[in-house]
């Protein structure tokens, strides 16, 4: 596992936008952005 994919993605800013102090969210919401980015918006 790289530490390009521990981290964050702009791409998870642009998806899921929050405010700046409801930042730590991004990391519990990660898996679901990431089902959604390779299984649900793929078949779409």
């Amino acid at each position: 596992m790289s530490l390009s994919s521990c981290l964050l993605s702009t791409d998870e800013f642009k998806e899921c936008p929050l405010p700046d102090r409801l930042f730590w969210l991004y990391f519990p919401l990660r898996p679901l952005l990431w089902f959604y980015h390779h299984y649900i918006k793929s078949k779409a």
